[in-house]
C-alpha cells in the first residue's frame, strides 16, 4: 500500500511541473539562454607542414564564431600550434601557443572587441598555417 501511495504522489508531483512559456524559465534561472545566438563557421584556407614528405591536406581544425566567442575544435592531435587573431590594422587581439588534442576545444571570449573584420591564423613551427576571417 505504501508503495502505491508513493508512486501516486510521485506521478502527481512530476505532472504538476510544466513550462509553457519563457517566463516560466526565468523562475529556474534559464532566462539568459538565447536561442538566437547562432554560430557561424569561419572558413579556413592554407596547409600545415608536418615535417613529413606531404603536408596535411585536411585542415585539422573547425572554427566557429558566435556573438560572444570564437570556438576552435581540434580534429587531430598536433604539437605546438600558435593561435593568433588580428584586426584589419594588424593589432593582435589574441595570441597563444596550444597543444591540440583530437576532440579538444579552445574557446576565446570576444565580448568587448570592436566591430570590424578579424583574421585568425593557426600556425606551426614547420612553416605551415591556416587562416580565416570573421566579422564582429
Amino acid at each position: 500500500m505504501k508503495a502505491k501511495l508513493f508512486f501516486l504522489f510521485f506521478f502527481i508531483g512530476c505532472s504538476a511541473v510544466t513550462f509553457t512559456s519563457a517566463d516560466n524559465l526565468s523562475n529556474i534561472g534559464l532566462a539568459n539562454f538565447s536561442s538566437t545566438d547562432k554560430k557561424e563557421e569561419v572558413l579556413l584556407a592554407g596547409t600545415l607542414e608536418t615535417g613529413m614528405i606531404k603536408s596535411l591536406s585536411i585542415i585539422p581544425f573547425e572554427v566557429w564564431k558566435s556573438s560572444t566567442s570564437i570556438d576552435i575544435s581540434y580534429l587531430s592531435t598536433l604539437s605546438n600550434i600558435t593561435v593568433e587573431i588580428k584586426d584589419e590594422s594588424g593589432q593582435t587581439f589574441y595570441h597563444s601557443i596550444v597543444n591540440p588534442v583530437s576532440g579538444g576545444q579552445l574557446i576565446i571570449d570576444i565580448q568587448g572587441w570592436g566591430a570590424g573584420t578579424y583574421t585568425i591564423t593557426l600556425s606551426n613551427d614547420k612553416g605551415g598555417y591556416v587562416y580565416g576571417t570573421f566579422v564582429i
